[in-house]
C-alpha cells in the first residue's frame, strides 16, 4: 500500500506472525532517522498477530518522522 509518499508491504515471517517493509515509493531504499542508519528496506522489529497492525506500526513510524 502507498502512505505518504513510501511503499508498505506486510511480510508472514512465520504463521500468523506479520512485520512490515518500508520503502520509498517506486521502490528506493529509505533509512531510519535516529539512529541514522544505511538506506536499506526498513523491515519493522516487531511481530504482530495480522497483517492490519503491521501496517498501523509502519505507518506510525512514518509520522513520527522515524523513516527518511
Amino acid at each position: 500500500m502507498l502512505y505518504k509518499g513510501f511503499d508498505i508491504e506486510t511480510i508472514e515471517d512465520e504463521p500468523g506472525h506479520f512485520k512490515a517493509a518500508i520503502r520509498k515509493a517506486g521502490g528506493g531504499s529509505v533509512r531510519t532517522a535516529v539512529p541514522p542508519g544505511p538506506e536499506v528496506p526498513v523491515i519493522t522489529t516487531q511481530l504482530y498477530s495480522n497483517a492490519e497492525d503491521a501496517i498501523a506500526q509502519a505507518k506510525r513510524s512514518i509520522d513520527a518522522g522515524g523513516i527518511i
